[in-house]
């Protein structure tokens, strides 16, 4: 299921600031790049997969807030809402971009993630039924 425009970041090994906005269309291309190694060119710009350090929602971009706006508790809190969804969208492209990287479909990388969601296979029963008791596993050994 396609749940709208959302907006991410891909953070450098460097540090918090440095980072990459990307949109949710990117998302699929990004996650590959991290997965297999690489450089890839985004809307915003060219990254190498060496120097990524983690990819994220864009919450400073999705409230308007500066760049350069340290977070508050209370922002952590209004975005609060905003984490499943987000999540969800993850956990789909993340699915895709191994999709695309096992059967070495590259080409799809050029389409926007509603696209992709439409004309890939969704995760069968078995594997969310997998994922969920290894996030189950992971919780209870979380400090």
């Amino acid at each position: 299921m396609y749940t709208g425009n959302k907006k991410f970041k891909i953070v450098y090994v460097f540090g918090e600031g440095d980072y990459l906005p990307i949109s949710e269309d990117e998302l699929v291309k990004a996650l590959v790049l991290f997965m297999e190694g690489g450089r890839a060119v985004f809307a915003n710009g060219a990254v190498r997969s060496q120097d990524i350090s983690r990819i994220v929602p864009d919450w400073h971009a999705v409230k308007g807030w500066n760049r350069g706006w340290k977070m508050t508790p209370d922002d952590y809190e209004d975005v609060k809402s905003l984490e499943k969804p987000y999540q969800k969208t993850y956990e789909q492209a993340s699915f895709i971009a191994e999709f695309i990287i096992k059967e070495d479909r590259r080409q799809l990388l050029n389409k926007s993630l509603k696209e992709l969601v439409e004309l890939l296979p969704a995760p069968n029963k078995e594997m969310e039924q997998f994922s969920g008791e290894v996030k189950k596993l992971a919780n209870k050994f979380q400090i």
